[in-house]
């Protein structure tokens, strides 16, 4: 993860943390940590977590922080309806 700015790569970063289920749903980010663990200052991680809260994979709560976003039931459907129409889309595209 070379290019895009140091906020970019430190949202790329939580963001496939998130999806891959490292960060289970519901838990608590814990800024401190995570800056240390990507040794990052906390500019680019509030950053990030605003980036993070306005596509829905994080719920910052005042005075308590960042917490993982859990997915409804219909948040799930949507996801997969989502991504069956672009891959319909894409195999059209292709052929």
């Amino acid at each position: 993860m070379e290019t895009g700015t140091l906020t970019d790569r430190v949202y790329e970063t939580i963001k496939q943390k998130i999806l891959s289920g490292e960060f289970a749903d519901g838990e608590r980010l814990n800024l401190t940590e995570l800056a240390r663990q990507l040794n990052v200052s906390n500019s680019p991680l509030r950053e990030a977590m605003s980036r993070l809260e306005k596509v829905g994979l994080v719920r910052v709560v005042p005075y308590r922080g960042p917490f993982v976003r859990s997915l409804s039931p219909l948040d799930v459907t949507e996801i997969f309806d989502v991504r069956i129409a672009l891959e319909t889309l894409a195999v059209r595209l292709v052929a």
